[in-house]
């Protein structure tokens, strides 16, 4: 018995839109875990009132890895949550960021 297929033309637009939707989800599911990571060792609470630190300050403050911390800020930073420096130089939280970020309950806390 032979089984005879035919193949449809790719339609272009419909691979992109899935490709950018998958993008958009890993990129959603990393951004939350590298969040809820920031929440979990307090560097929202130590960037909330730190003014504008660099990722060696940052981690004098926290005890926490430079190198990590640098990776980290930079992920902050690519996801929109506008830290500046990208990791390289001194970042900062605005004041409506750092209302949020460990001087009030956490949201993580409230569920």
């Amino acid at each position: 018995m032979t089984t005879t297929t035919t193949e449809r033309p790719l339609d272009d637009a419909a691979v992109l839109a899935f490709a950018q939707k998958v993008f958009a989800d890993q990129a959603i599911a990393k951004g939350t875990a590298l969040a809820y990571v920031g929440e979990r060792l307090g560097l929202w609470a130590a960037l909330a009132g730190a003014g504008a630190v660099t990722s060696a300050e940052l981690a004098q403050r926290t005890g926490c890895a430079e190198r990590y911390l640098r990776e980290w800020l930079a992920a902050q930073a690519a996801a929109g949550y506008g830290l500046g420096g990208c990791g390289r130089g001194p970042g900062r939280l605005r004041s409506s960021q750092a209302a949020c970020s460990g001087r009030r309950p956490s949201v993580y806390r409230t569920c």
